[in-house]
């Protein structure tokens, strides 16, 4: 998929917010249910751009270059999930 001329820490919150946490087998683990793009900017900036699971939600998603392999996201959530994630960017922001 094609995500040049985006933010990769847009691109990021939107896979993040179009994704399903993991379940907790902890009691009291609180999962986080948002991100913001200021976030995804520092962890990117720390030079990451492959996430296998993330903040408990599985994404299998490397960012590394403008075109992205989905496959294995979509799997996780579903056929389509990520391209309804970048497209829901696309047209009004994360």
């Amino acid at each position: 998929m094609d995500i040049s001329g985006l933010s990769k820490a847009e691109v990021l919150v939107a896979l993040f917010h179009g994704s399903y946490p993991q379940r907790a087998f902890f009691s009291g683990v609180q999962i986080p249910r948002t991100m913001s793009v200021e976030e995804a900017e520092a962890i990117l900036a720390t030079g990451q751009t492959y996430f296998e699971v993330f903040r408990h939600h599985k994404m299998r998603i490397d960012l590394g270059g403008d075109q992205i392999n989905v496959n294995d996201f979509n799997t996780l959530h579903g056929e389509g999930a990520a391209e309804r994630a970048i497209e829901r960017l696309r047209n009004k922001g994360v």
